[in-house]
């Protein structure tokens, strides 16, 4: 499991855990509602030059992350496209 925020542009993963030690709950309840819950896809499709935000599809639609936001969310790794 590594957290969304290391998965490079082009990786697809499915989402298999939270940090639940870090950071105010209302943002990981607030990453759930959108979309981010267990079991579900994702695939990052780009980042700024600095790294954050990180720009991830999920179920369709595009969604933009900080660095704090996407460390907190933990995924198993798919593929990655070049």
């Amino acid at each position: 499991m590594s957290p969304l925020s290391c998965l490079g542009k082009g990786e697809s993963a499915v989402i298999s855990g939270y940090d639940l030690n870090s950071g105010p709950e209302p943002t990981l309840q607030r990453l759930v509602e959108l979309g981010f819950m267990l079991n579900e896809e994702v695939r990052v499709v780009g980042r700024a030059w600095s790294g954050s935000p990180i720009i991830v599809e999920l179920l369709g639609s595009s969604f933009a992350l900080g660095q704090e936001e996407a460390s907190r969310i933990f995924v198993k790794v798919l593929s990655h496209e070049p």
